[in-house]
Parts: C-alpha cells; sequence; structure tokens
C-alpha cells in the first residue's frame, strides 16, 4: 500500500511511528476491535498498554485525540508533545 501511496502521491501517508499508547480499562472492547489483541497488554490494575505501528499523519493525530483523557501516549515523545499540542489549541477555541 504504502508503494502505490507514494507512486499516487497520496497526502494520507508519512513515515511509520511505532506507538505507545496507555489506555484506561473503560477503553477495553474499543482497543481491541481498533488494534487487536496481540498488540495489547493488560496491565495489573485493568489498564492497557497497546503498542501499534501508523504512518506519522493527521489521521493518527486524530486517531489518539479521539479517546480524550482516557489515552496518553508514553512513547514517541514527539507524537506526546504534538498530541498535547493540538489538544492545547483545541481547549482555546472555548
Amino acid at each position: 500500500m504504502e508503494e502505490l501511496d507514494a507512486r499516487w502521491g497520496n497526502p494520507e501517508t508519512g513515515p511509520s511511528v511505532d506507538l505507545l499508547l496507555h489506555a484506561h480499562p473503560r477503553l477495553r472492547v474499543r482497543m481491541e476491535e481498533a488494534f487487536g489483541l496481540d498488540q495489547i497488554e493488560t496491565q495489573e490494575d485493568g489498564s492497557l498498554l497497546v503498542r501499534a505501528s501508523y504512518p506519522d499523519n493527521h489521521w493518527m493525530y486524530g486517531m489518539i485525540l479521539s479517546y480524550g483523557p482516557d489515552v496518553r501516549v508514553l512513547e514517541p515523545s514527539f507524537v506526546a508533545d504534538q498530541i498535547k499540542d493540538q489538544a492545547g489549541r483545541i481547549a482555546n477555541n472555548y
């Protein structure tokens, strides 16, 4: 798919980034549907660690933001910084 996207100049793609997300237990079903069981590790407190790889683009940031305060980006730090910046800009609209 990346090869086709590169050939067609699809702006929706970008270099892949490996994510480590921490999710609240109430998101279990949503996380399982979105990422699959093999990418989720349940912690002792019921919270979830999710490992995933996505193209570094606006879709990925929107997807992370869609989980609201129930998801925190642990890695990489540049993605966490970008989420913090975007969330701040959203809050400034109100």
